[in-house]
């Protein structure tokens, strides 16, 4: 009987929980970003600049009190206009890269690629004919998925086929995952618009965009779940620029919308599972100092943000049960000796 009281107050506590974003545990200097670059991917560690036509990549090192230079490269496969590069992944023991894209040929066929480099690797590129790769994350094994779309015919796309790839460090297809006919039917084409990809410790994360599904997998390819995304509520004349879905490595569920028009700014979430749905509840953002930071990485159970055009910021969710202040937990900044 004791044990059930105890079950029922802690429920009741999680029920009025309030959640917030700290202020910064860490902040970094890089690099002035420009028009002629993507916006950054913080990945294990690593700053992955990805220029926006000419194949450029540099990546900077982010475990040290300065950003250092690791390597410099520039992708162009031949016989190929400019290629336009998508995403980057570091693995966690941070000795291989990957970034994906893709290319348009002479015959008009569009066609990806996985680029793999590393410090002291040779370079080795794994090209994807007639598809169109848009996130690749590193596991905690060292293997990498890909989330792609695949065409048949230019921009046409096919069916029936798997939108997610997975593959080990040297571009062995090891298998795939996630038929694209098992998504809501109004959502077969095109179901990648603006899609996340994030991997915890034992779980695999994709959200759809365009039929607001989160599907969550087990290192060995099955389904664990899926749900429906509830869209972001918005005031009137504050439509969305961007919503992404991250996973942290407790497996939280944290949704970041971009807010454009009135009252722009950038809008955290939690998203609980439920039977059905990811229900939401809004974190309070206010004691972020820096104007409209972007959110570009995930580290453990910190947020990666760009705050500002030359600063990144490491903010923890912070969760405070108000019912009984002996049940206040938290995400707090890691030790600098605990950060890859």
């Amino acid at each position: 009987m004791k044990r059930l009281v105890v079950l029922l107050l802690i429920v009741s506590a999680a029920a009025s929980a309030e959640v917030t974003l700290s202020e910064p545990g860490r902040t970094l200097a890089v690099p002035q970003w420009n028009d002629g670059k993507l916006m950054p991917i913080w990945s294990h560690g690593f700053l992955f600049s990805l220029g926006a036509e000419d194949g450029s990549v540099t990546v900077y090192s982010t475990t040290g009190e300065q950003s250092v230079v690791v390597a410099d490269t520039k992708i162009w496969p031949g016989g190929t206009a400019a290629p336009h590069l998508a995403y980057a992944s570091a693995s966690p023991d941070g000795t291989v890269f990957a970034v994906c894209g893709t290319t348009l040929r002479a015959n008009g066929n569009v066609d990806g690629f996985i680029y793999f480099f590393g410090p002291g690797r040779s370079p080795h590129m794994v090209q994807l004919p007639y598809t169109g790769p848009m996130r690749v994350a590193f596991a905690d094994d060292g293997t990498l998925w890909v989330l792609l779309r695949e065409f048949y015919l230019s921009t046409n796309e096919l069916e029936k086929y798997d939108m997610l790839r997975h593959f080990d460090v040297n571009g062995k297809f090891l298998g795939s995952a996630i038929p694209n006919y098992t998504l809501p039917p109004s959502a077969k084409y095109s179901a990648i618009y603006t899609p996340s990809l994030s991997i915890s410790h034992d779980t695999i994360a994709v959200y759809f965009d365009r039929p607001h599904t989160w599907i969550e997998l087990a290192y060995d390819g099955t389904v664990k779940g899926q749900w429906q995304v509830p869209e972001t509520s918005l005031g009137t004349g504050q439509p969305a620029a961007m919503t992404r879905l991250e996973l942290t490595s407790s497996n939280q569920v944290v949704r970041v919308t971009g807010l454009v028009g009135k009252g722009h700014g950038t809008r955290v979430e939690l998203l609980e599972r439920s039977s059905g749905t990811l229900d939401a509840a809004t974190v309070d953002f206010s004691s972020m100092a820096r104007v409209h930071p972007y959110l570009i990485g995930i580290d453990n159970e910190q947020l990666v943000w760009l705050g500002d055009s030359s600063m990144l910021d490491w903010c923890s969710l912070v969760t405070t049960h108000t019912a009984n202040t002996a049940l206040q937990t938290g995400l707090r900044p890691l030790p600098a000796s605990d950060r890859k």
